[in-house]
């Protein structure tokens, strides 16, 4: 039995995963980044950081649901997250088993 094509195989799975894993979480970085920044500033709305109920916390909410752009873009941010955290725990198992 030849091992060797099973673990070039392997390889190239890994390797698969990592790219796809790479390039779904380069492009998810900025919707991430957005629904962080915002959803950190709406833990601070209770506290006085800002006004209860104004424009500013308006905006943020708005934002942070994705509201200001378009409805859709914040479901393609909501596939490309999850996309991001299957694909990153796919490659995690991945190298846990090489070890």
């Amino acid at each position: 039995m030849d091992t060797n094509g099973a673990n070039a195989t392997t390889v190239s799975s890994r390797r698969g995963w990592r790219k796809w894993h790479g390039w779904i979480g380069l492009i998810s970085a900025v919707p991430t980044l957005i629904t962080a920044v915002c959803g950190g500033l709406l833990l601070f709305r209770k506290v006085g950081l800002y006004e209860r109920r104004g424009p500013f916390r308006d905006a943020i909410q708005k934002l942070h649901s994705f509201e200001i752009l378009l409805p859709y873009v914040g479901a393609v941010a909501v596939l490309l997250m999850i996309a991001t955290t299957i694909t990153g725990a796919v490659v995690f198992v991945q190298m846990r088993r090489r070890r």
